[in-house]
């Protein structure tokens, strides 16, 4: 959606197909982001973890991620910080 492709810097197309923690944060930060989403269980505590945005500028946010119930993905929300 445009909000989430505002917080990556990048365009909306540009975003389509790619991974969630490649689009959401610098590479220095993905294993991290990596690491939260895959300690994910559905009905189980969210995970929060700060990284820095990609695309050049230096900005930081803080993504909550829960599991879907049924084990059939996640939800994200980020807050720019």
């Amino acid at each position: 959606n445009d909000t989430f492709a505002r917080a990556a810097d990048a365009p909306p197309a540009d975003l389509i197909g790619r991974a969630f923690a490649a689009a959401a944060a610098a590479p220095a930060d993905r294993p991290k982001l990596d690491a939260a989403v895959a300690s994910l269980v559905p009905g189980g505590d969210p995970a929060q973890v700060e990284v820095l945005a990609p695309g050049g500028r230096v900005r930081w946010h803080k993504w909550t991620v829960r599991a879907v119930p049924g084990g059939d993905g996640f939800h994200a929300v980020g807050l720019d910080v």
